[in-house]
């Protein structure tokens, strides 16, 4: 790869020096004295290279980070990761296509997702109803006679050890069914039936391979990891080809292969579709592309929602005050055909604007499992004006990350940030309670936002919401998990097993 384009690509040192200096600044003490003195003359930062700045003494990250592409540039940072992780083509027509098309390509995600009456309608179409109501599957006479298995449950592990209670690894089951729930919406139902392990693929290569890759490791290193994360991720870039093939047909008003149901595919697909084609974008430069959506679309909300799941039900109090808010706006009913309970109907809109407490816990969720930083490249020269009021210079050529997680735990912003306080982003106006997201920052800020931010908050409102109240949890006898400590976000990597049974509630 010649120099036009590696020179836009992440220094391998940054990641590191990011954690470290991250880490060294919430640890206090000596350390973070050390750390002040390497503080560079004149600029806004810590650290040992001149090519990076760490910001985190910005008067307004916020402000910061909105500044124009042009000026603060977030394709580079996928670039890196389309390269170095996902293993992209970096032909010199692919790398003026993705630094040409990206923007276009993101506005089609971010259309649908990121604003509030599109993501709205988005969630209203991703049917969490009846997904939830099959949380697990079990027979009411007989543990031998179980109903089919859903995708979310083939690998967690589920046990029937009554006619109405089953053993399962919630962990797994919360996050391999919100992936699916996001993964349905964008590309339809046809495509994950006929890529049943798409999910499990995802999470190999992601547990396995991503962050060794990102760090700068070669996808042909021989570890086993890495073997076996490259090799989940050919698989989903040929199940992304072929669709995007299939996409193309439907287009074209072609036979589509194997006669698949193209009926559902989101807008945001078939917009993205029509720019690959204007474009003239190889089938495997489009799946190279569309990469960075299917893991975009399932990497925050599995663990807001789990953890989340894990604050309620290790607290009865805060569980039944929440199914009390809740009950308005989540209609339990029966099934026609069998019988029994299930989630009837959900008021999205009410979940997000009208249940304060459950709301402001799961901001308070996810600013207890760490922040965010923000990475940017700097395409022109810029100020960052730092606390006390001085102007610094950026130079072109560099990069800078602004780390959230310090705001998160500073005991100034966010009294006892220690503890798990449902109520923290409540504010009382004359009788009106309003949740507030003030100096939170979920799922990054700026103009590199997550472009699918307002719907993976509603998302993860709806799967919780439906889960608490139609299913009783309690752990499973020998398994105990705790709240993620500071700057965990991700799934516990043993699991954790519980016992999930369908609520006794009265029907609507």
């Amino acid at each position: 790869m010649n120099r036009s384009r590696t020179q836009k690509l992440m220094p391998l040192y940054l990641p590191f020096e990011m954690i470290t200096l991250s880490a060294s600044m919430k640890s206090g003490g000596i350390i973070r004295t050390i750390m002040k003195r390497l503080r560079r003359n004149r600029h806004p930062s810590y650290g040992l290279f001149r090519s990076h700045y760490f910001a985190d003494n910005l008067a307004s990250a916020d402000r910061f980070l909105c500044q124009p592409a042009h000026t603060l540039d977030n394709l580079p940072l996928l670039w890196t990761s389309h390269v170095r992780c996902f293993g992209g083509e970096v032909s010199h027509d692919m790398y003026n296509k993705f630094f040409g098309q990206c923007r276009e390509l993101l506005t089609a995600v971010e259309r649908y997702f990121l604003s509030e009456k599109n993501s709205t309608d988005m969630i209203y179409h991703s049917n969490v109803e009846a997904k939830v109501s099959k949380l697990v599957s079990f027979s009411e006479t007989s543990a031998v006679q179980k109903e089919p298995l859903q995708h979310w449950e083939q690998y967690a592990d589920p046990i029937q050890v009554s006619p109405d209670a089953v053993d399962v690894d919630l962990a797994r089951l919360v996050r391999d069914l919100t992936a699916h729930v996001a993964l349905e919406v964008i590309y339809g139902k046809d495509f994950l039936d006929r890529n049943p392990g798409f999910i499990n693929d995802m999470w190999l290569f992601v547990d396995n391979a991503f962050t060794l890759l990102l760090a700068g490791l070669p996808r042909w290193t021989p570890l086993n990891p890495i073997r076996m994360g490259v090799a989940a991720c050919e698989r989903i870039r040929g199940a992304l080809m072929a669709y995007y093939k299939r996409v193309e047909q439907r287009q074209r008003d072609l036979p589509v292969d194997y006669g698949a149901d193209m009926t559902d595919v989101s807008a945001t697909v078939l917009e993205r579709s029509k720019i690959y084609l204007d474009h003239s974008f190889t089938l495997r430069q489009r799946a190279d592309l569309d990469m960075g959506v299917a893991f975009g679309s399932s990497s925050n909300t599995p663990v807001l929602s789990f953890w989340y799941l894990v604050h309620i039900y290790s607290r009865p109090e805060l569980l039944t005050q929440l199914r009390a808010e809740l009950a308005p706006h989540v209609k339990i009913g029966r099934n026609v055909t069998t019988g029994k309970r299930e989630i009837a109907s959900i008021d999205h809109t009410a979940l997000y604007n009208d249940c304060a407490l459950f709301k402001s816990g799961l901001l308070e969720t996810a600013r207890l499992s760490g922040g965010s930083t923000p990475i940017r490249y700097v395409n022109r020269s810029t100020q960052a004006t730092t606390t006390d009021g001085v102007n610094h210079v950026l130079h072109p050529g560099t990069w800078v990350t602004v780390p959230s997680g310090n705001v998160q735990k500073d005991p100034h912003v966010y009294p006892d940030p220690d503890e798990f306080v449902p109520t923290r982003f409540i504010l009382d106006d004359e009788g009106n309670r309003a949740v507030r997201f003030g100096q939170l920052r979920v799922f990054g800020s700026g103009a590199g936002v997550c472009k699918g931010k307002t719907y993976a908050i509603k998302e993860a409102l709806a799967v919780v919401a439906g889960i608490i109240s139609l299913w009783d949890i309690e752990t499973s006898e020998g398994y105990t998990v705790e709240p993620p400590p500071s700057d965990n976000n991700k799934i516990p990597s043993k699991g954790w097993r519980v016992r999930v049974k369908i609520r006794a509630v009265e029907c609507a």
